[in-house]
């Protein structure tokens, strides 16, 4: 829940990927990761608790043999946090369609699967640049591309991915990704009284990048703000 400077269980932080304070995950009786919570309520635990549950179900259906419940089964993992990215992709890769599923249901499974690669791909980016400044400041570039070619992160990983990609755009004085990004912010922390200074900064560069005078903010969604330096 805490990060102690020289605490003997600090390494947990690096055995686990955890990037901030606090981090809430489900481990089984081996340590192993096997979900996030989507919450800090206990309403939130409860159900990802539930959803954990459900999860094994199927693993134990595809254990037994029964076959179209692989996709699904990987997007459940993907989306609780209970796969790697580099697992997931492997997984990805040989994919194959339900016999029974309709070609509709298929693309939208893919395309749910893989928007859920991207925040694997960011988190496991993050995870390796650690504290690494230099690694940090490559990161700008291939999030700053990644939004170029219109691969964005969700969830818990946006912030990051958009603080990033947003400064490399600065210097690219690239108005259209940092828009996107100020757009995604806009939606996701806007009506937060704690985020709206550093939108509004960042309204105020893009502004002064698009080289008008106001550039017409996006409307802003109710949200809780937890993402670090947005707190």
């Amino acid at each position: 829940m805490t990060r102690i400077e020289g605490h003997p269980h600090d390494a947990v932080s690096n055995q686990y990927g955890i990037r901030g304070f606090p981090t809430l995950m489900f481990l089984n009786a081996s340590g192993d990761k096997v979900g996030e919570p989507g919450g800090r309520s206990v309403e939130a635990f409860g159900g990802t608790l539930n959803d954990l549950k459900a999860l094994d179900a199927i693993r134990a259906r595809v254990a037994k043999g029964e076959k179209g419940l692989t996709p699904a089964l990987l997007l459940r993992e993907m989306s609780m946090g209970a796969v790697s990215f580099a697992d997931a992709s492997s997984r990805r890769a040989s994919l194959e369609k339900p016999k029974n599923m309709k070609k509709k249901a298929w693309k939208e499974l893919l395309a749910d699967i893989d928007g859920q690669m991207v925040n694997l791909e960011v988190g496991a980016l993050l995870e390796g640049a650690g504290r690494d400044s230099e690694k940090q400041e490559a990161l700008k570039a291939t999030f700053y591309a990644m939004a170029k070619e219109g691969k964005v992160a969700t969830g818990d990983s946006l912030y990051p991915f958009w603080s990033s990609a947003m400064e490399y755009a600065k210097g690219e004085k690239d108005a259209a990704v940092f828009g996107a990004g100020l757009k995604a912010l806009e939606e996701e922390f806007g009506s937060n009284p704690r985020a709206r200074p550093v939108l509004d900064k960042m309204k105020a560069e893009l502004e002064e990048m698009a080289g008008v005078s106001q550039v017409e903010a996006p409307e802003a969604q109710t949200v809780v703000l937890t993402v670090s330096g947005m707190t």
